[in-house]
């Protein structure tokens, strides 16, 4: 298999870096994602009560208790002592988090074909540079040795390329639906506290009539 592999020529090598560095970035995030998980109903369910009642010392620990930014930013919203701008900073933190080395999955999602095609164009140089040389007189079989082997490179290309752009948008999806996680528990611990028997040391509603110190349009955080 590696004697096959590196019958594609130069651009194979950059190749199986990209292969190596995206195999890196899917393990990486899918630890980071893992981790980050939360059930929010369950979690709602277990602080809606205690907020209501105004115990919201006892709502601040089971948050502090829970790992992931959603958590994270409910504990921030349910501090008495924490204004709205230190809110938005760090959802705006937490999802730089969870952004961290997409970039570069999708770098390389994008780069490997090219790459590979690069490969090929430059092998059907070289196999045509031989029949050249040979004066036009060559067996078919040696044309298609050369075809094949040129072209190795953008199917090596074509397979990083597939995975990694899968697996830059199911990430992607994840980063989204944290943030509609994060809008979502912040605008209920808003109203919890308007509600119930404490008040929010800031803004009341949490800035519930301008829907959240969320954007609206892409779910992002907005300052």
């Amino acid at each position: 298999m590696w004697d096959l592999i590196t019958r594609g020529g130069f651009f194979i090598y950059p190749l199986l870096f990209c292969s190596v560095l995206a195999l890196a970035i899917i393990l990486e995030r899918a630890y980071h994602f893992y981790r980050a998980r939360i059930d929010v109903d369950g979690f709602m369910d277990r602080i809606r009560p205690l907020l209501t009642e105004g115990r919201l010392t006892e709502a601040m620990e089971v948050a502090s208790a829970l790992p992931g930014p959603v958590a994270r930013v409910a504990l921030l919203a349910m501090d008495r002592a924490c204004g709205e701008d230190r809110i938005v900073a760090e959802g705006s933190r937490e999802i730089r988090r969870l952004e961290a080395n997409l970039r570069g999955l999708s770098i390389i999602a994008g780069v490997s074909p090219l790459l590979g095609l690069l490969g090929t164009v430059t092998g059907m140089i070289r196999a045509f540079m031989g029949i050249e040389k040979l004066g036009g007189k060559v067996d078919v079989s040696i044309l298609a040795g050369g075809i094949w082997e040129a072209m190795l490179t953008t199917a090596v290309g074509l397979t990083i390329a597939i995975p990694a752009m899968v697996a830059y948008h199911l990430f992607e999806g994840k980063v989204d639906e944290t943030k509609a996680m994060m809008k979502e528990v912040v605008m209920e611990i808003g109203r919890l506290l308007k509600d119930g028997r404490i008040t929010a040391p800031h803004d009341p509603s949490m800035r519930e009539e301008e829907d959240g110190i969320y954007g609206e349009e892409e779910g992002t955080l907005t300052p």
